[in-house]
């Protein structure tokens, strides 16, 4: 019997994270919150690379709570300016026109802590992909029967391999992997679904998963 894969709550989720959620994955709703990592920030590629888009959250001490617990800060100019790097970033993307209205309507969005704004980033990616899965929570912690991969998204420079499609700033810095759900959105539209349902799950080896956990 293969094992259920367990996924953490993340802010769009990036390809890693998507393919995984479209061959049935499970999200952990309880799982404790880790900092330096995508649950609060979403990666996209900007005229300057590779760029981290950060929600800051109210959370200090060494044990962390889950993030149903985690209040967000909302800063209305903070958040003007993520709406501000979007449009820069993929102003010329085939798909922009299409659903940066609802990107910039989730932004402006105050919500009352973490998993919300979590859960909601979903939502909004199934507006715009209806095609994708409902999120399937577990409130269980993961155990022997499950293959546990929440230790994979930190927001660190090492890539995963994801197939490559066409990017607007391919020509500076080449085809960068495994960003958020939003760039292959922005230029793959529609076909990002079935974009997502080809790339191999095999991208990240059961000894990378070790290592990041």
């Amino acid at each position: 019997m293969t094992p259920a894969i367990i996924l953490p709550p993340v802010l769009f989720g990036n390809i890693f994270w998507y393919s995984h959620l479209l061959r049935g994955a499970e999200v952990w709703v309880n799982e404790p919150y880790r900092k330096q990592t995508l649950r609060n920030r979403i990666e996209i590629c900007g005229p300057q690379g590779r760029l981290p888009i950060t929600f800051p959250v109210n959370c200090r001490g060494q044990e962390y709570p889950p993030q149903d617990q985690i209040p967000v800060v909302f800063e209305p100019k903070m958040r003007i300016r993520h709406v501000r790097t979007l449009r820069t970033s993929y102003g010329s993307a085939p798909f922009y026109i299409h659903y940066i209205d609802a990107l910039e309507d989730f932004i402006m969005t105050r919500t009352d802590n973490l998993l919300e704004l979590n859960l909601k980033s979903h939502d909004t990616m199934r507006w715009a992909l209806p095609e994708l899965p409902a999120l399937c929570l577990t409130h269980l912690m993961p155990g022997l029967d499950t293959k546990d991969i929440t230790g994979c998204f930190k927001t660190s420079k090492k890539e995963f391999i994801t197939l490559p499609y066409a990017q607007v700033f391919e020509h500076k810095f080449g085809y960068l992997a495994n960003l958020s759900i939003i760039d292959a959105l922005m230029h793959l539209g529609p076909q990002t679904t079935d974009y997502l349902k080809n790339t191999p799950l095999s991208s990240l080896s059961d000894q990378q998963i070790q290592t990041e956990t």
